[in-house]
């Protein structure tokens, strides 16, 4: 499913470039803001609504696991894109040995069936 997302919002960004529409990211003050103020509003919910909390309590969980998944992730692709992949995988094999390889065999996989 986050794939899907992912690839149908990288098709809608090209009519958008080609209409010569210049695409900026928000601010980190403007997304501060906004997570905040969405937190708070999930917290509210959370306490007057006993099944968005059941739910909010599963997603939570799955929040956390899948930014840690990300971060790794969106640091090999900036690390690659910025040439600096053989940085990205001294970090990676410092921090867990076990993850570097892994990631090689989860990367080569990947790569195995785009083409």
């Amino acid at each position: 499913m986050l794939a899907r997302y992912d690839h149908r919002n990288s098709e809608a960004l090209g009519p958008l470039v080609s209409k010569g529409i210049t695409l900026v990211p928000f601010s980190r003050e403007i997304l501060g803001v906004a997570e905040k103020a969405g937190f708070e509003l999930y917290e509210d919910y959370v306490l007057k609504h006993q099944h968005f909390r059941s739910i909010y309590k599963q997603r939570s969980h799955f929040r956390e696991t899948i930014l840690r998944w990300n971060q790794l992730g969106q640091l090999n692709q900036t690390s690659l894109v910025n040439g600096q992949g053989d940085r990205f995988n001294e970090i990676l094999a410092s921090a867990h040995p076990h993850l570097l390889s892994m990631a090689k065999v989860a990367m080569a996989e990947a790569l195995g069936h785009c083409h």
